[in-house]
């Protein structure tokens, strides 16, 4: 018990020491790590998917077209993996899928059909695609495809290629240019695998904005010692 007290007395005097050697405004170098680590974090609880279950139409399966489509849609982001895997869980060919997400929500997606069971290509504008994501506020593209396997009892097709790393090597550059992010998912028997994912230097999430940061910075000695805090002490400097 004693221990436990003296833990927190000396706890509390670092805190009172921090709050009175902290409540100065951030400087401009601290705002940009700050902002950066945001950034961080967002990346790290948004596109971290966890989900595994989650339900499907039906109909809407059967009916997508082999061809190719574009659909509008309004599906969370955090479920939207595991619902892709049910759509193109029993495909006898390969199907790709791009996703177009902004804000946490899955707002379009292409999907079409490939030629064989054992390849397929996006048959869309991938210009066109980055073209709409700036008009839908749109700031990561996900892409979905999945690996038929007519054995499963003795092999295992939840792998990415080879030739599955350098495409999504080669478009993230693209894209990452635009300022949009890219995310590559395999899926096999209603499971996903995400195996790739690059995020633009140019996208930053509201929340990790410098200037949302720079509302609360000077405003108040709290404010002031809050943002330190949320710095931390290492790798200040």
């Amino acid at each position: 018990m004693e221990i436990v007290l003296l833990a927190l007395a000396i706890w509390a005097v670092l805190e009172v020491a921090f709050f009175l050697l902290h409540q100065r405004p951030l400087s401009d170098s601290e705002i940009k790590r700050l902002s950066a680590k945001r950034k961080k974090k967002y990346i790290r609880k948004h596109y971290s998917f966890s989900i595994t279950d989650t339900q499907i139409d039906s109909a809407f399966k059967s009916s997508m077209n082999p061809r190719g489509k574009l659909y509008k849609t309004n599906l969370p982001l955090d479920s939207f993996p595991a619902y892709v895997a049910l759509l193109l869980k029993g495909k006898q060919h390969e199907w790709v899928l791009i996703a177009l997400e902004g804000n946490s929500t899955v707002k379009y997606f292409w999907a079409n059909k490939g030629d064989d069971k054992n390849s397929v290509a996006f048959n869309c504008n991938l210009d066109e695609l980055i073209s709409l994501c700036e008009e839908s506020g749109s700031h990561t593209l996900m892409r979905f495809h999945n690996h038929p396997n007519s054995n499963p009892n003795y092999q295992t097709c939840f792998l990415a290629s080879k030739q599955d790393k350098r495409s999504a090597a080669d478009i993230s550059d693209i894209v990452n240019e635009q300022g949009l992010n890219w995310i590559d998912f395999v899926c096999e028997r209603g499971r996903y695998l995400k195996f790739y994912e690059s995020f633009s230097e140019r996208f930053v999430p509201s929340v990790a904005a410098v200037e949302t940061i720079k509302i609360l910075n000077g405003k108040s000695n709290i404010e002031n010692y809050k943002l330190h805090r949320e710095l931390g002490l290492i790798f200040r400097w």
